[in-house]
């Protein structure tokens, strides 16, 4: 049905009930028709009026030589053209995933911990931004956020391992990202090393309670051998007997490297009184 004041505005009547305004329009020598939008009594209203007035702005561009109905195609071609292209950058969280998966797993001992990390404290926060999105201020944000729960050591370590995953996607080309966003950038660096150490009557004070407290043996000779060696719990609960030899006539306790993060080995002299509590 065509509009007797609008030229070229007409509305179609589907089968289905369904009634949608076009308009008959030239442009270059060519009849062209497009669709202005469907006949709605209720929001979103598009009403008979609505569609005269859309009508005769898009005719006086026309006239003006400027096409608006191209203009509106070729607007939302960029916009799927530019969704296409976003779904396609590759995020933070991809990069974490295929480091760990690529690099970390097959060369670092450490590399649960680094998962555990880039999971807990970095993706939450940057995972779904694409990597040429990420600067500065986003790393900055992951490392004060860390640093607010006064956790400066945890933070000292998670700058490190994000430099690391940057560096080597920066040296794969990962992402089409050339150079790392944290170049730069300086580490937090640790909290101030502790000075405190127990005193002689402390250390009398942990002795008696563990020989009179209700605990049991072996805990209490691996409390006993803390003391007595001043080594790390872990190293102290994993002591195997094959550990502990001779040498040059004097008992030594050999931490395999495998244990270390620098992967070396580690012998620590054991006193008589270290002695008797392996026995």
């Amino acid at each position: 049905i065509w509009d007797d004041k609008i030229d070229g505005l007409h509305v179609r009547i589907y089968p289905s009930g369904r009634k949608v305004f076009y308009l008959r329009y030239r442009w270059n020598g060519k009849r062209l028709k497009a669709k202005l939008g469907q006949y709605q009594k209720s929001a979103p209203k598009y009403t008979l009026i609505m569609a005269r007035t859309e009508a005769d702005r898009k005719l006086a561009d026309l006239k003006l030589g400027n096409n608006p109905f191209l203009i509106a195609r070729d607007r939302a071609q960029q916009q799927d053209a530019d969704a296409l292209a976003k779904a396609a950058r590759k995020t933070f969280a991809q990069l974490s995933d295929d480091y760990i998966e690529i690099y970390s797993k097959p060369n670092k001992k450490s590399w649960k911990e680094d998962q555990r990390i880039l999971n807990n404290d970095v993706v939450p926060l940057i995972g779904d931004m694409a990597l040429e999105d990420i600067r500065k201020a986003e790393i900055n944000d992951v490392i004060d956020n860390i640093i607010k729960r006064g956790s400066r050591i945890s933070a000292d370590h998670c700058f490190r391992i994000l430099r690391a995953v940057f560096n080597w996607a920066a040296s794969k080309g990962y992402g089409d990202i050339e150079f790392s966003p944290m170049y730069g950038m300086k580490a937090p660096g640790p909290s101030k090393p502790r000075e405190r150490v127990l005193s002689d009557e402390e250390i009398r004070s942990v002795w008696d309670w563990i020989e009179t407290g209700s605990i049991h043996d072996l805990t209490r000779c691996a409390f006993k051998l803390l003391l007595v060696t001043g080594q790390r719990p872990g190293d102290i609960c994993g002591l195997q007997k094959a550990d502990v030899t001779i040498y040059d006539g004097k008992p030594i306790w050999t931490i395999p490297g495998e244990r270390y993060k620098n992967g070396m080995t580690h012998v620590v002299p054991l006193s008589d009184m270290a002695v008797g509590i392996l026995e």
